[in-house]
């Protein structure tokens, strides 16, 4: 199935499309580098069937030190996983 990565404010649009006859596989890789913090949206502009009209996202661009802080706030919420098994949900 075929998506398109897009983000208007960035000027930047990345067709995603299956490698290979088989279409297992998808070419999902986009490298951006936005220098301005704020959120944005994420559009999908390719006609990909039933659910394409809601697949919205954000994008968050914020500063190292806040990146930072989330990520210690995420490990100190997270709940340890169990010996020789999955993390609790």
């Amino acid at each position: 199935m075929l998506h398109s990565f897009w983000v208007p404010e960035w000027r930047i649009k990345r067709d995603l499309v299956p490698k290979g006859a088989g279409g297992d596989e998808v070419d999902d890789e986009v490298e951006v580098t936005p220098d301005v913090e704020g959120t944005y949206n994420v559009v999908c502009t390719e006609l990909c069937g039933v659910g394409h009209s809601t697949m919205r996202a954000l994008a968050v661009v914020e500063s190292q030190d806040e990146f930072d802080a989330w990520i210690d706030e995420q490990k100190q919420t997270q709940t340890p996983a169990p010996e020789g098994g999955a993390p609790a949900q």
